[in-house]
């Protein structure tokens, strides 16, 4: 298992997702990829994001526990290159067993705000490639299973002035929106944003 994670990992960097097709062998099927419950994954500029992935798979002959496994990566830029790649902590994940033929297993895995997305560039689309193995020998390696939205966080801070505030007095609020910068790992100005 631990060769096939290595080998998984290599390729979800080095090939395209554009350029690759799923590869299966049999009738076994992955049927849902579920990410972070639905979610976006928000990430600020120092804390690490823990979240789920959840692979259902279905074969005749059932799936076997434990062999299924996901990865996550930034969909890759022009020149192929794929950026932020994040793998489950333990590649045997929560398997729970829906029916003889069905299986969903679910991962913990972690994105590290100052390692996995590099830039700024890499905010927005994730890919997840998923695999699965049925218990005759049956396998799928389902190459765009699913997609996530990974974004950087913003926060709003409003102050209102003088205080105290005083009966039929003039008051001024100001406030100021930023976002999480992953070059600096600072919160920069958030301009142009609308104020409704």
């Amino acid at each position: 298992m631990a060769g096939f994670a290595g080998a998984l990992a290599l390729s979800a960097l080095t090939i395209p997702a554009a350029a690759q097709a799923d590869d299966f062998s049999g009738d076994i099927k992955i049927t849902k990829v579920v990410v972070n419950g639905g979610k976006d994954i928000v990430l600020g500029t120092t804390d690490v994001k823990t979240f789920t992935i959840a692979v259902t798979a279905m074969d005749d002959s059932g799936i076997e526990v434990g062999r299924t496994f996901p990865v996550m990566w930034h969909t890759p830029l022009p020149n192929g290159d794929a950026y932020g790649l994040v793998m489950p902590d333990n590649i045997a994940g929560k398997c729970v067993r829906q029916s003889f033929t069905t299986t969903t297993c679910t991962y913990a895995l972690k994105i590290n705000p100052r390692i996995h997305p590099q830039d700024n560039t890499t905010a927005g689309t994730w890919t997840v490639r998923a695999h699965a193995l049925a218990n005759d020998a049956d396998y799928i390696t389902k190459n765009s299973a699913a997609k996530a939205k990974v974004l950087r966080n913003s926060r709003l801070s409003v102050n209102a002035s003088p205080e105290p505030v005083k009966k039929n007095k003039t008051i001024t609020v100001a406030g100021a929106l930023t976002r999480a910068n992953w070059e600096n790992y600072t919160y920069g100005g958030y301009t142009k944003q609308p104020d409704s």
